[in-house]
């Protein structure tokens, strides 16, 4: 397996819940049906994006004393890309 990294996500109570009895159920940590879950909905290795912060370098006006990002922007722009895909 690959590199893993701690992160912290927040959930509703209920589906909690239902993790941890999936988790008992199929004897396997409540992280990796995460990660599992998180597999089947994103695109496959092939067609996925390179979103690092090179691809999108220079692309973006990030300047001034905190930086100045366009959220909106930046992510109609990446909505469109996905859609003409």
């Amino acid at each position: 397996m690959s590199q893993l990294v701690r992160t912290t996500i927040t959930i509703p109570v209920e589906l909690y819940e239902q993790l941890r009895v999936a988790s008992f159920y199929q004897r396997k940590p409540i992280s990796q049906l995460i990660r599992e879950g998180a597999e089947k909905i994103l695109p496959q290795k092939e067609k996925v994006v390179n979103l690092e912060l090179k691809s999108i370098e220079g692309k973006y006006n990030i300047t001034g004393k905190k930086g100045q990002f366009e959220r909106a922007q930046f992510y109609d722009e990446l909505s469109r890309e996905k859609m003409s895909d």
